[in-house]
């Protein structure tokens, strides 16, 4: 009987070791965000801001229309997905 349970207790473990990673991936945007931008800048900064108003503003800040701190330099794709991750979609 012992020897049962310690077996479903070992595979319940296991399955909740290997779906975890799975939920809790990473996105490419957040790692970027917290490498690149988080010393200056929390999620909660973008929470009220549209997909389309974060994309003109990524967008000025990497052709150098718009002031910021240091300069990014971004593809049109990176600054669309960073643009619905910091908004919330």
């Amino acid at each position: 009987m012992r020897r049962k349970t310690t077996t479903v207790a070992l595979m319940a473990t296991l399955t909740l070791a290997a779906t975890s990673g799975v939920c809790h991936a990473e996105s490419a945007e957040s790692k970027a965000f917290v490498k690149d931008c988080s010393l200056c800048h929390d999620l909660s900064d973008f929470e009220d801001e549209s997909v389309g108003d974060v994309l003109d503003e990524l967008t000025a800040i990497v052709q150098g229309k718009a002031k910021h701190r240091r300069k990014l330099s971004m593809t049109p794709d990176e600054i669309y997905r960073m643009s619905q991750y910091l908004a919330g979609q």
